[in-house]
């Protein structure tokens, strides 16, 4: 079992390495992002400019247009930005923390921006400790994913307590949309995070289904539809 756990983690990175590759200008630089957006500031106040932002970074920094010099702007003091298509937001996250901090941090707008439930995506820096007690050797960007409209200030964890046990949680949570909340219930095919690696129909189905059972992905899935739920 460990060694086809093994198996399973690098296989499910290639794709994600392969389509990086192939989708991403050859001066792609995953850390950062860079481009033409807006900036909407707690105050009301909206910048229109040429955005810079290291997506680890508790500031973005924007040129206004006509202006010759960026300025930098703290998370504290941000609502939201915009950079090419990418939108982020200024949120306090739970459930997930690495730290106690009630900082904010900045989280990348998942999903789609229409619909009452949203999906935000944080990156973090993953670090282990080798045998000689040496940090920075194994670190790894990973990401964390949280839930909540775009109003509230707070988004939680989707794999902390408030949505656990899931079928049970999250089914009362969506229960203004009947036919979701029941397939979530009833822990459908496609509606109940996979807790453990799935194997079985061949390589390319095995990657396919576990990509798909993922927690982000299967979150994803709900949220689109309930968002297009008739009420």
């Amino acid at each position: 079992m460990i060694i086809k756990n093994l198996l399973i983690t690098a296989i499910l990175s290639i794709p994600c390495f392969i389509a990086t590759a192939q989708q991403q200008p050859e001066d792609y630089d995953p850390f950062y992002r860079k481009g033409n957006g807006t900036l909407v500031l707690n105050s009301g106040e909206q910048i229109k400019g040429f955005g810079t932002f290291y997506i680890l970074g508790s500031n973005v920094k924007f040129l206004k247009e006509f202006d010759d010099k960026a300025k930098s702007y703290n998370v504290s003091d941000v609502k939201s930005f915009a950079i090419n298509d990418s939108v982020w937001f200024s949120k306090l996250t739970k459930g997930a923390e690495v730290t106690f901090s009630k900082k904010k941090t900045f989280v990348y707008l998942k999903s789609s921006p229409t619909g009452k439930m949203k999906m935000y995506e944080r990156a973090i820096i993953e670090s282990e400790i080798s045998a000689a007690g040496a940090l920075g050797l194994t670190d790894r960007l990973r990401f964390d994913y949280f839930i909540g409209s775009e109003e509230e200030s707070d988004v939680q964890s989707i794999t902390g307590f408030k949505f656990m046990p899931f079928a049970k949680k999250v089914s009362a949570l969506l229960a203004d949309c009947p036919a979701l909340s029941q397939k979530i219930a009833d822990k459908a095919e496609g509606y109940s995070p996979d807790v453990l690696p799935k194997f079985g129909g061949g390589l390319k189905k095995t990657i396919e289904d576990n990509i798909a059972g993922r927690p982000e992905n299967i979150w994803l899935k709900i949220i689109n539809e309930y968002n297009a739920c008739s009420k």
